[in-house]
């Protein structure tokens, strides 16, 4: 999804005839201001700048996906700037793995300057002192080193400023010393912002100027396709996370120390397989995303549990549809996680019964997960949107 941006309008302007500086004189200018008025650049600027501060600036990380793929065509370092646990450093992964590139995660709060430079030896045969490249820095195809891959700097801004300095070179000349940055090779860093209640140390301009910068937030979609694909999230949490789109990332406007964050639910999602109900694990789940979040997920859990049979309304033998919209939620999430090719026609004749909002949340889950080329092959296709064609 692009971010829209405002036109400011053609700004008028005098016709063929002369006008405005000669020939008809007084009857040009009048031209003029009548076309002036009538655009009125200035009026139109003023809704433009006003529809600029309402826009989303941050990209979600699916965007930002899509924008890192293009520019890591150059050597162009990007920063990547978002609250904690949203996954940063997983759609930087998720790059490497699709791309089959290496990648290496550099936390440059855990080095000194010299860390980055390397340590010098004392060279008989030269009588001067050379400078041993530290091991984590990569080479260009050798010492099992890959000729393409990602150094990702992780928390940059939480770096003291000195290593933040001697990162300079790296990201501007793609060396440092006699330490030469492989062609192959590109840079991305990632850090907190000051509003994320982070410890992080302000970034100097010289250093910020090298970058470019996207501010990135989590959203259910994004967060869903990898939850039910490569994340393997319990699909309890995903249920309720379509319920509560909200409560995927929630900043504490207080000091607390366990908040929701899509790293947060993959721990949950992880504690749920230790116990043997929900509710035993309450403790557990408020220590991952806090004691709100943690209350409304269990209150979910009870509706989760009378849902009515996931395999039978798959097999075609239970026709009847909730009303409630919790329970629908919950069910729409409950039919994508347990869906196989032989049940993909039961699935798109159930969803036909249902609201058109959660009938097209359960079928674009389908076809986030893999679905999308079969179910639009299926007879009953047809008459699923032509009635939904509004939602879509």
């Amino acid at each position: 999804m692009a971010i829209a941006t405002g036109g400011a309008g053609g700004s008028g302007g005098g016709g063929a005839s002369g006008g405005i500086l000669g020939g008809a004189g007084g009857a040009g200018i009048g031209a003029w201001q009548q076309q002036y008025n009538k655009y009125n650049p200035a009026k139109k600027m003023n809704k433009v700048n006003k529809a600029i501060k309402t826009q989303k600036q941050d990209l979600y990380l699916n965007e930002a996906k899509i924008h890192l793929k293009i520019l890591l065509k150059e050597k162009i370092p990007v920063f990547m700037w978002g609250p904690p646990g949203i996954g940063k450093s997983a759609i930087v992964r998720q790059i490497c793995k699709e791309s089959k590139w290496q990648m290496v995660d550099l936390r440059l709060s855990l080095l000194n300057p010299i860390d980055l430079r390397g340590l010098p030896y004392l060279s008989k045969k030269r009588e001067e002192a050379i400078w041993l490249k530290p091991e984590f820095l990569p080479l260009d195809g050798i010492r099992g080193w890959q000729k393409k891959g990602i150094l990702f700097l992780d928390e940059l801004n939480t770096a003291p400023v000195s290593v933040q300095i001697a990162a300079y070179q790296l990201l501007l000349d793609r060396r440092i010393g006699n330490y030469i940055f492989p062609d192959g090779w590109r840079i991305i860093a990632a850090g907190n912002r000051e509003t994320d209640r982070a410890a992080v140390t302000r970034m100097p301009s010289p250093l910020a100027n090298r970058l470019i910068h996207f501010n990135v937030s989590a959203h259910i979609d994004d967060w869903k396709i990898w939850a039910q694909g490569e994340g393997k999230v319990d699909s309890r949490v995903v249920a309720f996370l379509n319920f509560r789109p909200k409560l995927l990332a929630t900043l504490p406007k207080e000091e607390i120390k366990a908040y929701p964050t899509p790293r947060s639910w993959e721990f949950v999602s992880r504690i749920l397989k230790l116990y043997p109900t929900p509710e035993d694990a309450e403790k557990s789940i408020a220590g991952a995303v806090g004691e709100g979040a943690m209350s409304e997920f269990l209150a979910f859990m009870k509706i989760y549990q009378d849902l009515p049979d996931i395999d039978k309304i798959l097999d075609g033998k239970v026709k009847k549809v909730p009303r409630k919209a919790d329970v629908l939620y919950a069910l729409s999430s409950a039919l994508v996680v347990k869906l196989k090719k032989k049940y993909l026609a039961n699935f798109l004749k159930y969803t036909l019964r249902m609201p058109p909002e959660f009938a097209t949340v359960a079928v674009r889950d389908a076809a986030r997960n893999g679905w999308a080329d079969k179910i639009q092959k299926l007879p009953e296709w047809k008459e699923w949107s032509k009635k939904f064609r509004e939602y879509l």
